[in-house]
């Protein structure tokens, strides 16, 4: 298999050699570039997500002045004696509405996605779908935290927010960068497939003698310079790479073409 990346990369004219070799392996080939494609997606999702400072300080700062009479005791969020039975909206970094009520079956509508921060628990709503993100019960660490602590900025009962929304981040992340990782596997497969044929059609018109099979078979050898392509630009971020992959490939399905319609005599 080694051989055959090699060729497919440096020496173009090698790969008709493989026109004889067996749609297994031409298909384990095919499924190896994919991947190879696939890489950056790996890697990007492989890293576990969390806030970053900008989101950090964005968040911190939008709370910042805010009336927020909570506090969450034993698992509950509790307002203080005195204090408006009204929820507590704060808009954050322009895209999404924190909402806090000791309700838990408060209702409302929002042209942005909501967090709301209710009686128990945490939960997101986006349209009609409402899913729940954390129970304070869960997170002892969340115990005593009084809200008025952070709209007046205070560093180390933020620290607990963010310690909280990060381990909820990295616990959703598996089944978020399988998801991920399946589409980018599948679009990648769908893409490399369907150029492929397109290249069989096109290199045919001036290569007839070439039978459809044999022709796909060699031409999926022809994709390495692509897939390569399109790893260095993921790693990188030089989307020219991805350009450059794909005229060589094209370039190269001509070569190997050319190479096996000369064997086989006009």
């Amino acid at each position: 298999m080694f051989k055959r990346l090699r060729d497919a990369l440096f020496s173009p004219s090698s790969v008709a050699a493989y026109k004889k070799d067996k749609w297994w392996i031409t298909a384990l080939f095919f499924v190896m570039l994919v991947v190879v494609s696939t890489l950056p997606s790996i890697l990007y999702y492989s890293i576990p997500p969390k806030l970053t400072e900008d989101d950090s300080l964005t968040i911190r700062q939008d709370f910042e002045g805010k009336e927020l009479p909570f506090k969450i005791i034993d698992g509950e969020l509790i307002k203080s004696v005195g204090s408006s039975d009204e929820p507590v909206k704060v808009l954050v970094a322009k895209h999404y509405q924190v909402i806090i009520t000791t309700n838990d079956n408060y209702q409302t509508t929002s042209e942005y996605p909501i967090f709301m921060i209710s009686k128990t628990k945490v939960t997101k709503i986006v349209g009609d779908k409402v899913n729940i993100i954390l129970e304070y019960k869960d997170y002892p660490e969340l115990n005593n935290l009084n809200f008025n602590s952070l709209s007046k900025g205070e560093y180390m009962k933020w620290d607990v927010v963010y310690s909280v929304i990060n381990q909820e981040l990295k616990a959703s992340s598996g089944s978020v960068a399988l998801i991920g990782i399946g589409q980018k596997f599948l679009l990648t497969f769908i893409t490399y497939l369907i150029l492929s044929l397109l290249l069989v059609f096109v290199n045919r018109m001036n290569f007839a003698n070439i039978d459809f099979k044999t022709g796909w078979k060699l031409l999926i050898y022809c994709f390495a310079p692509y897939a390569f392509g399109e790893l260095l630009a993921g790693l990188y971020g030089i989307n020219i790479l991805s350009f450059v992959g794909i005229v060589l490939t094209v370039f190269f399905s001509t070569k190997v073409l050319r190479t096996v319609y000369l064997e086989r005599g006009k």
